[in-house]
């Protein structure tokens, strides 16, 4: 019943396997960290980034180096072991809980100038999408998005708040936000 193309997406994939008996385990990560490279263009032209910062609570951001070494620890348990993870849903986290501030500082840090954070309305980041070419439904969507993990909308299930502990004995991720920040670098440095 989500408004979002995104969580309609993932609840279509969840309601088919569930519907079909699919032996998976669902393995899912929080913010990509990668997400970031979206808003390099503004970062090097206004010094910026308008997005819907809201409460401003911390997140998992996560590396998809650590998305892969999480499902490579699940797919190298013992054999016997597999059966458990069958049909479970694991939230999956980056190795430190953040907030946009502390990215953006990161970010800053690696491209050599401040950039700084434009806190606008979800419904203003959908028009700007929109105005960018965006399909309507992509753009409320994505915007959308911003509004729940801001916690200026109530989520329609529960939010990701950690890891999932047995993903946690299995796997420790590595790659930090400072880390992420440098393999984003490139994108976000101003033309000399």
């Amino acid at each position: 019943d989500s408004k979002g193309v995104y969580a309609r997406a993932h609840a279509l994939i969840e309601q088919y396997v569930q519907e079909n008996n699919s032996p998976v385990c669902d393995l899912n990560p929080w913010w990509f960290m990668d997400n970031w490279a979206a808003y390099a263009q503004e970062a090097k032209s206004d010094g910026q980034i308008s997005l819907p910062y809201g409460k401003r609570p911390k997140h998992g951001f996560i590396h998809t180096h650590d998305i892969g070494g999480y499902a490579a620890a699940l797919l190298t348990i013992p054999s016997n072991e597999i059966s458990q993870h069958i049909g479970q849903h694991y939230d999956i986290c980056g190795p430190q809980w953040v907030t946009w501030e502390y990215v953006i500082n990161a970010l800053s840090k690696e491209a050599g100038y401040e950039i700084k954070m434009n806190d606008i309305t979800w419904q203003q980041l959908a028009e700007a999408l929109k105005g960018a070419g965006f399909p309507d439904l992509l753009a409320t969507s994505y915007a959308l998005t911003f509004a729940v993990m801001e916690e200026i909308q109530e989520p329609k299930r529960p939010k990701v708040t950690a890891t999932a502990p047995v993903m946690a004995s299995l796997y420790k991720p590595t790659v930090t936000v400072e880390e992420q920040a440098k393999l984003l670098a490139p994108l976000f440095k101003k033309d000399k």
